[in-house]
């Protein structure tokens, strides 16, 4: 069942057999933050996984090689967002052969622990949010990312934001291998387009005021924050608060719903943030088996939960899209 809420039904959390026409259950194992500093955005990736798996087991008439219908059945473990709970959890999945594939946490440091926790096992860990590169940089066979990295996600803003002659910069990064490699990649490109990096700030810096006050009469023509929803949130309004006034503001999550509902519309003016997906960029799809494109998972998603579906959801939904997609093409149910 689900650990955090009562939202998903019993139906996404247990195959539904029949003994007319045969059934394999295929179990998808993974860790989830039902509290802690990642619980927020692991809820999206909680309810993408869920969505997918109530669509196989209701309504996608999946079959094996012999005629059986596929049915999945998730079992996800409260993690708390803390890497050591992680660590636990993944190595009991992969020693008690819980699961026919595991599917990683919220973020890239848990992600990361995960990794660490499944190395040398059997089973492939699927990482729909592992966006720093660190993970992949470790020679490991057994995973894979289904996020695009976080030292891109700053680029073409900043492109954009140079090609209409913003010249300076000024970098606020939050704590965790996320922030460090979105803050990074977003120094380089500023580097590559010669422009003037005047402070890199630390988001949860005690001093952070201070240097706000500071930086408020360099009047940076771009401010740039790296970091989780919650320390995002409120450094920037904090920022606004301190009449922080750039031409332009480019944070992580300045998307998603809990970010806009805290910072009010009639204050997000030249604010924007990086989006890995959008339903408009999937809709044409051939041969897909669950969703029929990204707008059917979309209004999927809004119709069950009553909220605008984020790119975390879709990116937990696309791991169990291809690990049952690998598993019909390749006629076997082995791990």
């Amino acid at each position: 069942q689900d650990p955090c809420s009562p939202e998903l039904p019993k139906e996404a959390f247990e195959g539904i057999c029949s003994a007319v026409d045969g059934c394999k259950v295929l179990v998808v194992a993974a860790s989830v933050s039902c509290q802690g500093r990642h619980a927020e955005i692991s809820r999206e990736l909680r309810r993408g996984l869920g969505l997918w798996a109530l669509r196989v087991n209701t309504a996608s008439g999946l079959r094996g090689r012999h005629g059986e219908r596929i049915q999945v059945q998730l079992h996800l473990e409260d993690d708390r967002s803390d890497a050591n709970e992680v660590r636990r959890i993944y190595a009991n999945f992969t020693s008690r052969s819980l699961a026919h594939v595991l599917v990683g946490p919220y973020s890239s440091e848990l992600s990361l622990a995960a990794a660490e926790a499944t190395e040398g096992g059997e089973l492939m860990l699927l990482l729909p949010a592992a966006a720093s590169s660190r993970i992949f940089e470790q020679g490991w066979s057994h995973i894979l990312g289904l996020s695009p990295s976080a030292h891109g996600y700053m680029v073409d803003a900043l492109q954009h934001a140079h090609a209409r002659g913003a010249r300076s910069v000024v970098l606020a990064q939050g704590a965790g291998d996320f922030a460090s490699a979105v803050c990074e990649g977003a120094a380089a490109a500023a580097e590559a387009l010669s422009m003037s990096v005047q402070g890199n700030l630390s988001i949860s810096h005690r001093e952070a005021a201070l240097q706000l006050q500071t930086l408020r009469y360099s009047k940076p023509d771009v401010v740039i924050a790296c970091g989780h929803l919650q320390e995002v949130s409120l450094w920037t309004v904090f920022a606004l608060a301190m009449d922080m006034n750039p031409k332009a503001m480019f944070l992580t999550h300045a998307t998603h719903p809990n970010f806009i509902q805290m910072l009010k519309p009639e204050n997000a003016n030249y604010i924007s943030g990086p989006v890995a997906w959008a339903p408009e960029l999937s809709d044409v799809c051939q041969g897909c088996r669950i969703f029929a494109n990204g707008s059917d998972f979309a209004e999927a998603y809004e119709l069950r939960f009553s909220q605008i579906a984020q790119y975390q959801s879709a990116q937990a939904a696309a791991a169990g899209i291809l690990f049952l997609e690998a598993v019909i093409r390749a006629g076997s149910y082995d791990p």
